[in-house]
């Protein structure tokens, strides 16, 4: 994100590949970065400050929904005090700003229901706009929203909430259909290819041969609906990134697609053909994703909430998972329990539930992480609030008997919602330390990203991600005895990962074992048959004397 940011600001981004991720966020970056300058206190301070406006824009919507002083405060409270919602505000990632927006677009349409003046909808579609060039997964609530805004106003206010969010995607989707290339296609594939004719404008469009939003959701949607690859989307898995790198280059490997749409297309279709043959087994991954989904502990995918812990005296406090996976193993099964006793309102709460549910299905579907299921958090809370309220109110009332199988359920829901299901570790993985080491690699202090390589290395040996890496920033330092040792190594591990054996080949030959480097080019070759740089290669160690 950072890096975008800074290629924008100098003119060099986005790139003439359709978007790998929505833009909004670098594009973010790029302003607090012209604004206040280059620097992590400055971007994290806006999110703080986002993070403590969502508060505020949560005690307001719960005062519109339920009318109640008591819910409000208390919502307003539990999401000031929501240890996952403060750690991602200091994280650099998108996560932030969705729950600001998602929280912005509530209030708008709450709004709206008091005040039919039309700018309401507008800046309420504006919110859900920015929200789906954010990351996107809002765009599965448009249509429940778009129900309810006709239900409570007419057509033309679903158009006056519509042409925002339209004029929010557009400008994407231009650039996608404008740059309908892909980046997992080798560049010497298409190099001996040669020029394509393509089709035209009117055949794409009638085609949809264009990406809508991003180009990765085809891998994603196979990655999280393929029964087999669960495992693989833990990044601290040892082939996770390897495995991820091969289902990008599948759609071309396979059948020689070059376009991002083309890609896309083709993972789907692969995904629903995997789907249709062995739907019992899809439904056990939906039903193992939606035990995860409910269960309070909080799945790293880009860093671990629990592992950051040892930081920060304030996570500590508000984020564990001893008896009670502190807060979601608490919120959520107060929100299941506050959905049942307000359920004779459940029309009333029909906004609540058209960006509760639709959203739920999608994490579902793709991933369950902490991140991805932030954005739920407040309306959760919303629920969990109503029945904290409701209990108290109920026992101070003398009809505390009344709540007899509400608190059975209650305590069965705890029960399942802190159940062990879900393994998370409370150390950084091999992928944290990579990811560390990569950025100091990338500024230059290649000594102390080696450090971290080995760090990554000791963390997870079976890694051939961390032991490429370490392979390669030694193989800079010239240590090639070391080097050579970890290419072999992530060679061994993964068999079909060519980039390993390419360095070790190109080691030998730079000291002089011309011998092992054509064995180990040839090796590549056989790997990666359509790389014309190591076949290049291989023609001029052929003329090379013995």
């Amino acid at each position: 994100y950072l890096r975008r940011a800074i290629n924008l600001l100098g003119g060099t981004w986005p790139a003439p590949f359709a978007f790998e991720q929505p833009p909004l966020y670098p594009v973010w970056i790029a302003a607090i970065h012209k604004i206040f300058g280059e620097g992590a206190v400055a971007l994290k301070s806006s999110q703080a400050a986002l993070g403590a406006l969502s508060c505020v824009l949560v005690y307001l919507i719960a005062q519109k929904t339920f009318r109640d002083f008591s819910i409000a405060l208390l919502a307003g409270a539990l999401c000031a005090l929501n240890g996952p919602l403060i750690y991602f505000d200091g994280q650099i990632v998108s996560a932030s700003l969705e729950v600001f927006l998602q929280c912005a677009a509530l209030w708008f349409l709450l709004r709206a229901e008091e005040d039919h003046r039309s700018a309401w909808l507008v800046g309420a579609g504006l919110a859900i706009g920015l929200s789906a060039v954010n990351r996107g997964a809002i765009l599965v609530c448009i249509p429940f929203v778009l129900v309810w805004v006709v239900r409570r106003r007419s057509w033309k206010g679903a158009i006056a909430l519509l042409i925002p969010i339209v004029i929010c995607i557009f400008p994407v989707t231009a650039h996608n259909f404008a740059n309908d290339a892909s980046r997992s296609v080798p560049r010497h594939a298409i190099e001996r290819e040669g020029p394509r004719e393509a089709p035209s404008s009117i055949e794409r469009l009638v085609g949809r041969e264009f990406v809508w939003l991003t180009s990765r959701t085809g891998m994603n949607f196979l990655l999280g609906n393929s029964p087999g690859e669960q495992d693989y989307n833990d990044p601290n898995h040892p082939l996770c990134l390897i495995h991820t790198n091969e289902v990008m280059k599948l759609p071309f490997r396979s059948a020689g697609m070059t376009t991002a749409s083309g890609q896309q297309e083709f993972l789907v279709q692969r995904t629903l053909s995997t789907i249709s043959h062995a739907p019992l087994e899809w439904l056990g991954l939906m039903g193992q994703k939606l035990i995860e989904f409910t269960n309070g502990a909080e799945i790293p995918r880009n860093s671990n909430l629990y592992a950051d812990r040892q930081y920060s005296h304030v996570l500590s406090a508000l984020v564990w998972r001893s008896v009670v996976a502190f807060p979601a193993g608490l919120i959520i099964p107060l929100a299941l329990i506050g959905i049942y006793f307000d359920r004779s309102r459940w029309r009333e709460r029909s906004l609540l539930y058209a960006f509760l549910l639709p959203r739920a299905a999608f994490v579902v579907s793709f991933f369950v992480a902490a991140r991805l299921r932030l954005p739920l958090m407040p309306i959760a809370i919303l629920f969990a609030s109503h029945a904290a309220v409701y209990m108290v109110r109920e026992v101070n009332a003398g009809r505390g008997p009344q709540l007899t199988r509400p608190a059975i359920a209650l305590a069965l829901l705890l029960l399942a919602s802190n159940a062990p299901t879900v393994p998370v570790t409370e150390t950084h993985g091999a992928y944290e330390y990579v990811t560390l080491a990569n950025e100091l690699r990338d500024r230059g202090a290649g000594k102390a990203a080696i450090v971290q390589y080995r760090r990554a290395v000791e963390v997870d040996r079976a890694s051939p991600s961390a032991n490429f890496m370490l392979g390669m920033s030694l193989s800079r330092a010239k240590e090639y005895e070391e080097a050579n040792r970890h290419l072999r190594e992530a060679a061994r591990i993964a068999p079909g990962f060519a980039e390993p054996v390419i360095r070790l080949a190109k080691n030998l030959r730079s000291e002089g074992l011309l011998d092992e480097a054509r064995e180990q080019f040839e090796r590549a070759s056989q790997i990666d048959p359509n790389n014309t740089q190591i076949r290049k290669i291989l023609n001029e160690l052929k003329d090379a004397p013995e």
